[in-house]
């Protein structure tokens, strides 16, 4: 059986193919309508698919997906591979409960920080004893950049490029400065905080600026940008 795991975001979908006995396929769109997700389901027939939404879908593709047989999309009623003591949890985000399973059961009894650097960044943290305990929600590199220019009367809208400069020299550089570099500094400031309260602290990175992220990031950490759509699959299988 295959499971489809779809992952929808505010600026794209990500689709892992999984199969025990195939390798994996990962798949991006930057743009879906209906007929994205029948070709999907015509190419991988006798499936499951499960979803992690972070955008709202448009009720004609919402119900084709809750038609299929199979479907399953994440939430706070579903069977989870760890003990969860968020407050809230069915406020927590779908695409958090998939990366919170990707943790768990890719680092079992470890104490896990998963970075989801995206439209938003967030931190998400599973300890050692398989206690998923929440984490923290931050502006994304682009909101941060779009917040400058529009609640702002003359500030540009900048590109999304990584500065090593302490001393911006122009308005774009100072731009550039204070919110890229100075987000690499501000994650780099709670990794170093969790590493101070949790001893072999692993660190996950993933999400759509993983690249701008990695190699600026003094802390060591791992990189992989399909860690939403693995936990999706966990999941799926957890709940079969």
């Amino acid at each position: 059986m295959y499971h489809i795991c779809l992952d929808i975001g505010n600026t794209r979908m990500k689709v892992g193919i999984f199969h025990p006995e195939k390798e994996d396929e990962f798949l991006h769109f930057e743009k879906y309508e209906l007929n994205t997700f029948i070709e999907l389901q015509n190419q991988y027939p006798q499936n499951r698919i499960i979803v992690s939404s972070t955008a709202r879908l448009n009720i004609e593709i919402e119900n084709y997906l809750k038609s299929q047989k199979g479907f399953l999309a994440v939430s706070s009623e579903l069977k989870f591979p760890f003990h969860n003591l968020y407050f809230t949890p069915q406020t927590l985000g779908a695409d958090r409960y998939a990366l919170a399973a990707a943790a768990s059961m890719l680092y079992p009894a470890t104490n896990c920080l998963i970075i989801d650097a995206g439209t938003c960044i967030t931190l998400d943290f599973v300890n050692q004893d398989g206690e998923y305990l929440g984490g923290s929600i931050h502006p994304g590199i682009k909101m941060r950049l779009l917040a400058l220019h529009n609640y702002t009367g003359k500030l540009p809208l900048v590109e999304k490029k990584w500065t090593d400069k302490l001393v911006g020299q122009s308005t774009i550089e100072c731009i550039q400065t204070g919110t890229i570099a100075g987000t690499i500094k501000e994650i780099d400031g709670f990794i170093d905080d969790y590493r101070k309260k949790y001893s072999d602290l692993v660190v996950l990175l993933t999400g759509g600026d993983t690249d701008l992220f990695f190699y600026k990031l003094k802390n060591e950490i791992f990189a992989n940008p399909n860690l939403v759509l693995i936990g999706l699959q966990k999941i799926a299988i957890y709940n079969a």
